[in-house]
């Protein structure tokens, strides 16, 4: 009972460093240098639902993840309704578009909706998660974009 014990514990052992091997390679790039991830704001001049994906597709690599969006619904909602549109988690575009339009929808903005379904919704700001040399080779790619680190 107590070599199975051992070898359970030896086993797991060598399944935990091999976990953090991983880990480690995943914050440094191929030649050994260390890669930073942080939080940043990114600002868009165009930027839409429309042209989201074909937008994102200009960075390098995929080693980002998008945490929010962040719209300027128009002045003529009441306050709850700007509330709940100007800044959504994000989990995919698809999402966002429904619930944008959702939202709409519940306060009878019948017209606006329909734009959406032919313009898309200009989206101001992203908040990504990635490294800084990922964002500068992507801000070099996109006309009309800034980004700055976020702070806290």
């Amino acid at each position: 009972m107590g070599i199975i014990f051992i070898s359970l514990l030896i086993f797991n052992y060598f399944i935990f460093i091999n976990k953090n091997d991983n880990l480690k390679t995943a914050f440094y790039s191929l030649d050994s240098e260390e890669v930073y991830y942080d939080y940043y704001y990114v600002t868009f001049n165009n930027l839409t639902t429309k042209n989201f994906n074909n937008i994102l597709n200009n960075f390098d690599n995929k080693d980002y993840i998008i945490m929010k969006l962040y719209t300027t619904p128009n002045v003529k909602y009441n306050n709850n309704l700007i509330d709940k549109l100007k800044e959504y988690s994000f989990d995919n575009i698809n999402n966002f578009v429904e619930f944008y339009i959702k939202k709409l929808d519940e306060y009878k903005y019948d017209e606006d909706i329909n734009n959406i379904n032919v313009y898309g919704i200009k989206i101001d700001k992203v908040l990504i998660y990635t490294s800084e040399e990922n964002l500068k080779s992507f801000s070099n790619k996109i006309d009309g974009i800034s980004y700055k680190k976020k702070e806290g």
